[in-house]
């Protein structure tokens, strides 16, 4: 009898326990699903979250490299402009020292060439010297000057060209006017150009860090 029993609640707490299995897999059969949907739910919610920082994101970095490669091309366009007026006026200084010097020398000097007295001279300067000793290449045109005498001339002014440097470093008349004339305006140019040149260079910097920005979204979708 109490063998039978206890046979009897062993098969009937089996029962209980598989009944209870059984419900149990019915409750996770009919929940799982809607936990997967939920949690990918909420793992679409949290990517669509990033992605819509990202797209504001890389439309505000947009709208910065727009901005920063227009002030970049503007302030390229002012550095070239700045240094075409430098250039410009360290050439008209040039041109201005270079003519002061051609006339002090040929003033002083040109009758020491053999053969160059005050008639020819007046005759070849009022022809073919137009402020360049260079011009003096071209004597020969004056009737009088043969090839001889030309030679003498064209010596002359080698010479003189190659005694420039010094000379302008001694200093001759009309120099420093000239200088002081225009060493200013070229002096602020040269500023200019300094200045504009760390400007550009800060602005390709910002370009780089933008475009930087932009390079790590550019997988970030709408």
């Amino acid at each position: 009898m109490n063998t039978e029993y206890a046979i009897m609640v062993t098969l009937v707490s089996c029962g209980v326990l598989i009944l209870l299995i059984i419900v149990i897999l019915l409750l996770a059969i009919a929940i799982w699903p809607k936990w997967t949907r939920r949690r990918a739910l909420r793992v679409r919610a949290r990517q669509d979250y990033l992605n819509a920082r990202g797209t504001i994101h890389r439309q505000l970095l947009t709208e910065a490299m727009g901005e920063v490669e227009f002030e970049a091309k503007v302030c390229e366009s002012q550095l070239q402009t700045a240094r075409n007026r430098r250039s410009a006026l360290q050439s008209q200084r040039d041109r201005e020292l270079n003519e002061a010097y051609a006339r002090f020398v040929v003033s002083r000097h040109f009758r020491d060439i053999y053969g160059i007295g005050p008639k020819l001279e007046q005759q070849i300067l009022h022809t073919v010297f137009r402020g360049n000793l260079a011009d003096l290449h071209r004597a020969h045109e004056i009737s009088g000057v043969g090839w001889a005498r030309q030679g003498a001339i064209s010596q002359w002014v080698r010479e003189y060209e190659a005694q420039k440097p010094a000379m302008v470093k001694e200093g001759f008349p009309g120099q420093k006017q000239i200088s002081d004339r225009h060493d200013l305006g070229i002096l602020a140019a040269e500023k200019q150009v300094d200045t504009l040149t760390v400007q550009l260079k800060k602005l390709r910097k910002r370009e780089d860090t933008v475009r930087a920005g932009l390079d790590r979204l550019a997988n970030v979708t709408e």
